[in-house]
């Protein structure tokens, strides 16, 4: 699962996708999201989907990075489509027992419920592989400059993000190193049933948990020695601005809405 991990991993690759904006980008998936919920033909999902691999093409990242980012959920993907399949009634009637149903349009439902989690979970993984946490959380920190008018506290969210980004990988890195410290000591965390497997991984919560304490505590008093300042007024290293290439990567969207609105 770590290895699978896309939060805070950033793959350098000279690629157009990486050479964009955060903004653009943010925008871009927000976009994309939307247009996909609404999605309801065969159209458009091929659409979205031949968008989605034109994006991961352009990325320069291999595309076996993208499909084990979908292995962690694959579990609850499967589940609820087995839920939608089990439950949604409506044309030719497959399979009947009780209140379960395997239906046409049960089976159609599950199949846009694998659909729209792979897409999305793919499309939000080109962001975290091809942007730098530091430059993501300034992205979400200018798209949200507007509600500084309204006394939000928009740096410090940045600032929390930023740290966030920066210890996922982290924790994810030293559950991974006691897992394996766990199994050199004879404890197999693949065998028994769902719940066997979760009562072993139990004992690894408390070192964890009692390190991002610890770390925590750490980065608090590092910021207290330097005076940090949350209200502080501070300018920009890196700069970022808009150009061409973002606005050919946010016209691209009124590409998708225009099939959309057609089929």
């Amino acid at each position: 699962m770590v290895k699978n991990l896309s939060i805070g991993r950033y793959m350098e690759t000279n690629s157009v996708i990486h050479h964009l904006d955060p903004r653009t980008k943010l925008i871009s998936v927000i976009g994309f999201v939307v247009i996909l919920l609404m999605a309801s033909s065969w159209q458009h999902y091929v659409a979205l989907t031949a968008y989605t691999f034109l994006i991961i093409f352009l990325t320069r990242i291999p595309l076996t990075i993208f499909l084990k980012g979908i292995r962690p959920l694959l579990r609850i993907i499967l589940f609820t489509a087995f839920l939608q399949a089990l439950f949604s009634g409506g044309g030719t009637v497959f399979w009947s027992w009780g209140p379960f149903t395997v239906s046409e349009f049960g089976l159609r439902g599950a199949g846009v419920v694998v659909m729209r989690f792979s897409l999305i979970i793919m499309m939000t993984s080109t962001v975290g592989l091809s942007t730098k946490p530091m430059d993501l959380t300034d992205g979400v920190e200018r798209l949200l400059t507007p509600l500084k008018w309204f006394d939000f506290a928009v740096q410090d969210l940045a600032f929390m993000m930023s740290i966030a980004l920066r210890f996922i990988p982290t924790l994810f890195d030293e559950g991974h190193r006691l897992m394996k410290a766990q199994e050199s000591r004879g404890v197999q965390f693949n065998e028994g049933n769902f719940f066997q497997r979760m009562r072993k991984l139990l004992p690894l919560f408390i070192p964890i948990f009692m390190g991002s304490f610890n770390r925590a505590q750490e980065l608090a008093n590092a910021l207290d020695v330097r005076g940090y300042v949350s209200t502080a007024k501070r300018t920009k290293f890196r700069v970022t601005r808009f150009n061409v290439t973002d606005l050919v990567a946010v016209s691209s969207l009124g590409v998708l809405a225009l099939i959309y609105v057609m089929f």
